[in-house]
């Protein structure tokens, strides 16, 4: 009997244990199990998450490549559209620095490509230095309206006034300096005209018989210029293709006198000389015909020069002889002028060659003392004009 309990106190005991046992694996084997599930829960929901949050369009990537337009549906969306104009041939790349010099020839042709307000420097206008040379087969011509008045009353009764004998054509030189600078901003020259002409002639009738006589003419003309150029892209040939303004000053210097002799008059004459200043402006429209090389020109130009006049007279009749000068008077000299051409860029030049010709006319109103004693000058003739830039 006492075996028998015993064996079954070692049973039991067996059982006990065994039962610890097991429970302490099954309470390995759920630790274990916990993060293990935890962890693959975590691993399969993380793209979910993640695609998620990427659906605000703030924080998806920027693309590499940009994404291709949209076709449009109909034309009224092509007309809207945003046009980015074409650069013109000889320009930088670089829209912040432009090249030294910068010629366009083909400016006809590429000007409708583009707005004028976007590029850097307006085509066919070369920037930097620039020299021309100008020369005008010139027929000057006098209208003599000039009288002593009452400067030789006291030697003869009448006034004097001395006929003009017609001026023979001469060659008009005109040199011209300038800068122009870049993006269209304008330019700045200085031109010096001279004229020389003088003429001889016979008078049918001067004191009582017939006699000669003649006539001398010498002018001076400085222009200080500031010009401004702009185009303007059209297909009609109605429509100027560039519109340029100037304005400045101008300073001249005319000096024309006239001698005659014949019958009872021994020796007569009277000049007129004039020197001033005043502002000058011009404006000038090109039209493009056939090609792009090829333009016509036209300009107006006036100018109001205000100076000092002075006039002399001289005559000898037998044995009487006198001779009186005028005081200084302060006059206003209008001045008008017009002129058309061809303006022809050739290829050989690259735009930097310019060559014009055409005809001009001139007037320079009320050269005198009093409104009883004046001349007008006229000048007129043909012109070439050579444009280098350099």
């Amino acid at each position: 009997m006492t075996i028998g309990m015993r064996k079954t106190a070692r049973e039991d005991n067996h059982f006990l244990v065994v039962g610890l046992i097991a429970e302490l694996q099954h309470m390995i084997q759920f630790r274990c199990r916990l993060p293990f599930a935890f962890a693959l829960v975590l691993a399969t929901a993380a793209p979910f998450l993640v695609a998620g949050e990427l659906q605000d369009g703030a924080d998806l990537p920027t693309p590499l490549t940009a994404p291709k337009p949209r076709e449009a549906d109909s034309l009224d969306e092509i007309a809207e559209a945003p046009v980015k104009p074409l650069p013109y041939h000889g320009l930088a790349d670089d829209p912040i620095t432009p090249t030294p010099q910068s010629t366009v020839s083909q400016f006809v042709t590429d000007v409708d490509d583009v707005e004028p307000y976007d590029i850097l420097e307006r085509p066919g206008v070369p920037v930097g230095w620039y020299a021309a040379v100008e020369v005008t087969a010139a027929n000057p011509r006098v209208s003599n309206r000039q009288q002593s008045d009452n400067l030789l009353s006291g030697s003869f009764a009448s006034p004097v006034s001395v006929p003009s004998s017609p001026l023979g054509w001469t060659a008009m030189p005109m040199l011209t300096v300038g800068y122009r600078r870049a993006e269209g901003v304008g330019d700045l020259s200085v031109s010096y005209r001279y004229l020389y002409s003088q003429g001889n002639s016979s008078i049918p009738s001067i004191g009582g018989g017939s006699g000669t006589g003649s006539s001398r003419l010498q002018m001076n003309v400085v222009d200080l210029d500031y010009s401004l150029a702009d185009l303007f892209p059209n297909d009609l040939w109605l429509v100027p293709r560039q519109i340029r303004l100037t304005g400045g000053v101008r300073v001249a210097g005319i000096d024309n006198k006239s001698s005659a002799s014949g019958g009872t008059i021994l020796g007569q004459s009277a000049s007129n000389t004039f020197v001033g200043a005043g502002p000058r402006v011009a404006i000038e429209s090109m039209y493009p015909i056939s090609s792009s090389h090829w333009a016509v020109f036209s300009r107006l130009d006036a100018a109001g020069v205000i100076g000092v006049d002075r006039q002399t007279f001289s005559q000898s009749t037998g044995g009487v002889s006198a001779s009186a000068t005028s005081s200084p008077s302060t006059i206003g000299v209008p001045v008008v002028g017009v002129r058309t051409g061809v303006n022809w860029l050739p290829e050989w030049g690259s735009g930097n060659v310019k060559m014009s010709a055409g005809y001009q006319w001139e007037r320079w109103f009320d050269l005198g003392t009093s409104t009883s004693s004046f001349n007008e000058l006229t000048i007129q003739g043909p012109f070439l004009r050579g444009e280098v830039a350099f």
